[in-house]
């Protein structure tokens, strides 16, 4: 749903994002065609800001991840993509090398995208192992958090008030960016497998420290502190 609960957005295995009526069932609009993806939809997130301001039309942004290694932005107003962003495009020299071109394909896929709550910028993570944080004004990379052998990107999110990116990967480690400079501020081992998904928990530790709750496929599920008091007095 989107925050004002006026629309459901749903991404599709035939590449299509779809804007539909939660009351009547219907579909109201479909992102197709030249602009949109060419592969299934593996991700979706709305504008946060949409949340805290439903009457900033600016922010009714959608924006969407693929497994053709891009990301689109939408506008639910104007039914309109607003931009797109190549994360890991496939490499067109190799679209006739056949069964070799669908294996390189398999690993362009883009699988979080966020939008972050107070700068102009989103961010884009995928199996090739780079979180890629973007401007979307100029439509342009702004820095790129590669992670270390190229470990698989599972998850991503903003923190809600400084430009801060949350990763966890696929070489079970959990590590927090400097967005400004695309470098690790900190990073957080325990897990001895894949991270499958990571969440915030805004000052929720003791003296309002930041939290994050992970979970892996070891089987356990962890609680780190995010050192993110320090971002501040710096």
């Amino acid at each position: 749903f989107t925050p004002d609960g006026r629309t459901v957005v749903t991404g599709g295995a035939d590449g299509t994002v779809r804007l539909w009526a939660p009351k009547k069932g219907t579909c109201r609009h479909v992102f197709n065609g030249h602009d949109a993806h060419e592969a299934p939809i593996t991700c979706l997130a709305v504008h946060p800001a949409w949340e805290k301001d439903e009457t900033n039309d600016s922010a009714k942004l959608v924006i969407s991840g693929s497994e053709d290694g891009t990301a689109k932005l939408m506008h639910v107003g104007t039914k309109k993509i607003v931009a797109s962003f190549p994360h890991s495009p496939p490499d067109t020299s190799e679209v006739a090398a056949g069964a070799a071109a669908s294996a390189s394909a398999e690993g362009l896929s883009v699988e979080s995208v966020a939008i972050c709550p107070t700068l102009p910028w989103c961010a884009t993570a995928g199996v090739d192992g780079n979180c890629k944080i973007w401007n979307m004004n100029s439509k342009t990379m702004h820095q790129c958090c590669a992670h270390p052998l190229s470990a698989a990107v599972t998850k991503m999110m903003w923190h809600p008030s400084l430009p801060v990116v949350v990763t966890s990967a696929a070489d079970g480690v959990v590590r927090m960016w400097d967005a400004r400079q695309g470098t690790v501020v900190s990073d957080y081992k325990g897990h001895t497998d894949m991270v499958l998904d990571v969440k915030g928990c805004w000052g929720a530790g003791v003296g309002g420290v930041d939290l994050v709750l992970t979970a892996s496929d070891d089987h356990t599920a962890r609680v780190f502190a995010l050192p993110t008091q320090n971002l501040l007095q710096g």
